[in-house]
């Protein structure tokens, strides 16, 4: 009696009881989800909104009682906060002020990349500008004509976008993002790529699944080291590890990292050639070269 979705936000109106919803970082994203809870609701439905105090559960229960007409605590222990709204009988528009619906796909261009077209969603890593450390990854990416490139944690695809446009034979974009994986394909279809593909999944899990093993000439990637508020740079120290056996012979990784997080230490565990392309101070461009 599971169903499992692969869609972020469900497409039925009026058909469930009960809406369960953890509040998420950012303000935009938990208020599509919670517009997508009261759309997906029966009247009379429940919706419960659960999260630390702090960390924008109050914000999120005061967001239901616009939507919902009322919402209150109903629970609260250990610095948590349990949320409760009723479905009205009829659906609230969209509130005008909230501006735009985070439900829907966002385009913008990207000035720092000449006006690059990308397509975008609250949720996704750096959703609304070209952030500042991808900006420098670009900058210092060095594409070989018909290289083989993987862009891990690739958010809206602005990376692998750009690897296809410099010569890259073939272009691979992953994320665990459903989020992310949306925005990537519709920003790769925006450029017409016949050479670029893009797959959902954890790291290297999506690749496992084929015959032969996948092998990239270049691996490239602004790995993530925040889960919601607090630093935690596991997913990025197992992207390092795990990335030789994804390389062919010569193949490099490629990582844009915050200079406090001292990744270079990591990689010579796993590489015998690591080198700095740039330091900024607060950003350095890492290259690993596999032997």
């Amino acid at each position: 009696n599971v169903e499992v979705r692969s869609d972020v936000f469900p497409s039925e109106s009026a058909a469930f009881d009960v809406a369960l919803l953890p509040v998420p970082k950012g303000r935009e994203l938990a208020r599509g989800l919670l517009w997508s809870a009261h759309q997906a609701l029966r009247p009379g439905g429940k919706l419960y909104i659960g999260g630390a105090t702090d960390g924008g559960t109050k914000t999120l229960i005061a967001d239901a009682a616009v939507l919902f007409g009322k919402s209150g605590t109903v629970a609260y222990r250990h610095h948590q906060r349990l949320g409760l709204a009723v479905q009205p009988n009829e659906i609230s528009a969209y509130p005008a002020e909230w501006g735009e619906n985070p439900t829907h796909l966002q385009t913008r261009q990207l000035a720092e990349l000449d006006g690059l077209t990308v397509h975008t969603m609250p949720g996704v890593f750096s959703w609304d500008h070209l952030d500042d450390g991808t900006a420098l990854l670009i900058e210092h990416m060095a594409i070989n004509a018909g290289e083989r490139v993987l862009d891990m944690g690739c958010g809206y695809g602005v990376i692998g976008v750009i690897a296809a446009q410099r010569g890259a034979g073939d272009v691979m974009l992953i994320d665990d993002s459903l989020l992310a994986i949306r925005c990537a394909q519709a920003t790769v279809e925006a450029h017409g790529l016949t050479n670029a593909a893009v797959l959902a999944g954890d790291l290297f899990e999506p690749l496992n699944g084929s015959d032969t093993p996948q092998l990239f000439d270049l691996i490239v990637s602004n790995p993530p080291f925040h889960q919601k508020f607090d630093v935690n740079t596991n997913v990025a120290h197992r992207l390092m590890r795990e990335s030789k056996a994804a390389l062919n012979p010569g193949g490099r990784l490629l990582i844009v990292a915050n200079a406090f997080l001292k990744y270079e230490t990591v990689m010579q565990e796993t590489f015998t050639s690591v080198r700095k392309l740039i330091d900024t101070n607060r950003y350095v461009v890492l290259e690993a070269r596999r032997g």
